[in-house]
């Protein structure tokens, strides 16, 4: 087993002078107004048309609110409700077509299946009764 250190150093290597926190904040504050960096710049490079935010409002405003010069096409319910009704009424003369032409019959199904199963199957007496 390793055998620990004591380290109890009361000397860490790093010393502040006295008073040292307690005027940090004029030092810092009085060199930045030394420098004064802001006050150096005389133009930003940014530049605003004139009469801008005077108008600005009334051009957003229109842009989002176009006037309308023409009408909107308006349906009414009476004008869906006929057109809804004539469509239903084709695809249901269509459908009506459909089913009577077919000649189908589920027991003509099931009769079909049934002798096709015994026709083509390998089925003796013995199976059939």
């Amino acid at each position: 087993m390793m055998k620990k250190e004591n380290n109890n150093n009361q000397h860490p290597g790093f010393k502040v002078p006295n008073g040292y926190f307690d005027s940090i904040e004029e030092r810092v504050l009085g060199r930045i107004e030394q420098q004064n960096p802001l006050n150096s710049i005389k133009n930003s490079g940014f530049t605003v048309p004139d009469n801008y935010f005077s108008t600005v409002q009334d051009k957003i405003v229109n842009r989002a609110y176009p006037t309308v010069t023409s009408k909107p096409k308006i349906f009414t319910l009476k004008r869906l409700i006929y057109v809804s009704g004539i469509a239903a009424s084709i695809l249901l003369l269509i459908k009506l077509a459909n089913i009577s032409e077919s000649n189908f019959s589920i027991d003509n199904l099931q009769t079909t299946s049934i002798e096709e199963y015994i026709l083509e199957e390998d089925i003796n007496e013995y199976e059939l009764a």
